[in-house]
């Protein structure tokens, strides 16, 4: 049974990769995900790695973006829900914690019946909490909704009890049997136990005792091969039924998890004063008051945001130091994670054209440990990241290329842009190398986009990014006065 509320079947939990572990050092994701789990451990697992492995089709987005919306109208209901299944996982995992397998039959029939029985009590819960989903517009909650009502039916819980019940092994298991011509069993089958009765129980006894003196040992040993093959078909049949009801919980957990968890975050953004908003997936780059999450929940305060809109292959930032550069490419890359995820955006509205994959670098500091030097260090990560990138990502660059002087460093910068661009990748890149952003304009001149961080005539900073072309200067001389004033 799937649960379908992240997709048709579709989402990702694999362990987060080195490159994951980047975007989320570079991005300062972990603020966000300190939000999102709201001191629940099990959100704090699985949120990042369904927003690390994002979707990658515009329906598929879309489809998340309106169970969303659905899901934040029934928040209680949905918390509930969630809450209710995550408590049977761990009921689940206190009461059976060998699961249901075991090297003896018997043993694996007693507990699948008795997760069954379990089991069948939760269903109602999950039933009545899924009737009070009403004027929803999402396929995901309605397909949901729907499967609880029809396959968890009062009349289907009911026979699943009744079978748990009648598989009691303490009240015997009875079989029907023919004889053919050659007086050998055929047509053995388990049927439903209606001779055993619990007040007297000397008459199963003197049955069986009856049955037994009455055959022949061939036939005795028959009669138990049937019996283990039974018993074998009941295992399969019942520890598989189990299983599956005990994954449909744990999928539901997983599913309304990441949407209680972006619901946390939302709440948490919104609580500051931040803006937050369902993008629009279309080719355009056009976003107001973009900022960063990360920032603006750390601080309790909305950090600076910003505005803009082009069509381009290629952003470059230049500008004051310490003007606000570094925080804009992050808030594009949490941005740009959240609307792929299917979420609302850390902006007041935002337009974006959808990628296959994120991709990070940013300045780091020099390893003692390594063996060579930062800037060797620096063309390792980009080779790594040149042998994974594919068409139509984006990569952000942070201050990359500048382990080196300036003419050796934007030479080979721009030979590792123009491969990129040329490639179809969007690259938007935070540099202080004039050269560099000079030879990125005189080759693709209409397609790049320049922006440069506002500086303020008396040397402050307002942290905005506005459009303008580079400048010689940084203006590092304003952070020295900063320091060394009289």
């Amino acid at each position: 049974m799937k649960i379908n509320l992240l997709g048709k079947g579709l989402y990702n939990l694999c362990e987060l990769s080195n490159r994951d572990n980047e975007i989320i050092s570079d991005l300062e994701l972990k603020e966000l995900f300190k939000k999102a789990a709201n001191d629940d451990p099990f959100l704090e697992r699985i949120f990042p790695k369904i927003l690390l492995h994002h979707l990658k089709i515009k329906e598929e987005i879309e489809y998340r973006q309106v169970v969303y919306n659905d899901l934040k109208k029934y928040k209680e209901i949905a918390i509930e829900l969630y809450l209710h299944a995550r408590k049977v996982m761990l009921d689940l995992k206190s009461k059976f914690p060998f699961g249901i397998a075991s090297d003896s039959t018997h043993s694996s029939i007693a507990t699948s019946i008795s997760i069954l029985g379990y089991l069948s009590d939760q269903i109602d819960f999950v039933r009545s909490l899924a009737y009070q989903f009403k004027d929803i517009k999402s396929e995901g909650l309605n397909t949901f909704r729907k499967s609880a009502l029809e396959k968890f039916s009062k009349e289907n819980v009911a026979i699943l009890k009744d079978v748990v019940e009648s598989l009691d092994q303490t009240k015997g298991l009875e079989a029907s049997a023919s004889l053919n011509e050659s007086m050998a069993i055929s047509s053995y089958k388990l049927c439903r136990s209606t001779y055993y009765d619990k007040d007297d129980k000397r008459r199963w006894k003197k049955a069986q005792r009856i049955f037994f003196q009455s055959m022949n040992n061939a036939l005795i040993h028959e009669i138990e091969v049937k019996n283990d093959l039974i018993l074998d078909s009941i295992v399969t049949n019942f520890s598989g039924a189990a299983q599956n009801i005990k994954e449909y919980f744990s999928d539901l957990a997983t599913e309304l998890g990441f949407y209680i968890a972006a619901m946390n975050l939302e709440k948490s953004l919104n609580s500051i004063g931040a803006e937050t908003s369902m993008p629009i997936l279309n080719d355009t780059w056009e976003y107001e008051n973009l900022y960063d999450a990360a920032i603006t929940l750390k601080k309790g305060s909305v950090a600076v945001g910003n505005d803009h809109k082009a069509n381009m292959k290629i952003m470059v930032i230049t500008g004051a130091n310490q003007g606000g550069k570094t925080t804009y490419i992050r808030s594009l890359g949490q941005a740009y994670l959240l609307m792929q995820s299917g979420l609302f955006v850390n902006a007041k509205s935002l337009s974006l054209p959808i990628i296959k994959s994120l991709f990070t670098h940013f300045d780091k500091e020099e390893d003692k440990k390594l063996e060579s030097g930062k800037f060797d260090d620096e063309l390792r990560r980009f080779k790594i990241m040149l042998s994974e990138i594919e068409e139509n990502s984006l990569i952000l660059l942070n201050e990359s290329f500048q382990s080196t002087s300036e003419h050796e460093g934007s030479k080979i910068g721009f030979e590792i842009i123009s491969a990129l661009v040329d490639s179809n990748v969007k690259v938007v890149l935070v540099t202080h190398m004039y050269d560099l952003s000079m030879l990125i304009k005189e080759k693709y001149n209409n397609d790049v986009y320049f922006l440069r961080a506002e500086r303020i005539e008396d040397g402050k900073r307002s942290f905005k990014i506005t459009e303008g072309e580079p400048l010689r200067t940084s203006y590092g001389l304003d952070l020295y006065k900063a320091l060394f004033k009289e």
